[in-house]
């Protein structure tokens, strides 16, 4: 028999000895994806958080202010304003965050050329209440959306402690892959040994909350808010590589 074929028969025949068992989420990995002699499954775990921050996200706009000063002045009127709403509240000034700030000429175009018309101002603002009860954050969110210029651009949530849901949720992710991993050498006859590798990724999902009714003013669709924030869900996928005994 040509060497060449004997030699090729002995090298497959290792490969079915020695070849890989891999799964991930319901799927089974190519063998030359991994290493010999694993099994390498993935899994999912996730844990729930009732939320203790409330973040508005709005926006200031003035338009066609007469002078570049007069629209940044009655843009730090409108700033002013929430940081009064946020003081009353017991909230520190600190929890106001400028993200853009910007004023420019504006034109109108008459018979094909520019005429100045005023000046416009924008400033991005975010808007965090954290550790109050839902009554206060809703009865804040209905004073910022009533402040004159103020443009509201939804609300999101986030949970300040997120160790203790994490680690909930890992382990979760690791008992089910071991159950896994477990469930797929009984299967094939081979034993599980230790853990050769392990990764994991983390996310969190809350979408904001977006004003859905279009109206000529903000009041009429924030005005009297009464936004409820749920539960947050946290998750974390793991990767483990098992030794096969």
């Amino acid at each position: 028999m040509n060497h060449n074929i004997i030699a090729s028969l002995i090298l497959g025949a290792a490969l079915i000895v020695t070849g890989v068992i891999s799964t991930g989420q319901d799927r089974v990995s190519p063998v030359w994806q991994a290493a010999f002699g694993t099994i390498q499954v993935s899994s999912e775990g996730t844990a729930k958080s009732v939320p203790d921050t409330t973040i508005i996200n709005a926006w200031a706009q003035i338009i066609a202010a007469e002078t570049q000063e007069l629209a940044y002045t009655q843009m730090n009127q409108t700033v002013n304003a929430i940081k009064d709403i946020l003081k009353k509240a017991g909230i520190e000034e600190s929890k106001i965050q400028t993200q853009n700030l910007s004023v420019n000429q504006s034109f109108d175009y008459i018979d094909g050329k520019q005429t100045p018309n005023g000046f416009n101002a924008y400033q991005t603002l975010t808007i965090r209440i954290e550790n109050k009860e839902e009554e206060i954050a809703n009865s804040i969110l209905d004073a910022v959306s009533k402040v004159p210029n103020i443009q509201m651009n939804g609300v999101d949530f986030e949970t300040l402690a997120t160790d203790g849901v994490y680690s909930e949720a890992r382990k979760e992710a690791i008992t089910k892959a071991k159950a896994k991993a477990q469930e797929i050498a009984d299967a094939s006859g081979v034993k599980l040994g230790k853990i050769l590798s392990i990764s994991e990724s983390t996310s969190q999902y809350n979408g904001p909350i977006y004003p859905m009714a279009k109206a000529e003013s903000m009041d009429s669709v924030w005005g009297g808010a009464s936004i409820s924030s749920g539960e947050l869900e946290y998750s974390v996928s793991v990767d483990i590589s098992y030794e096969i005994k």
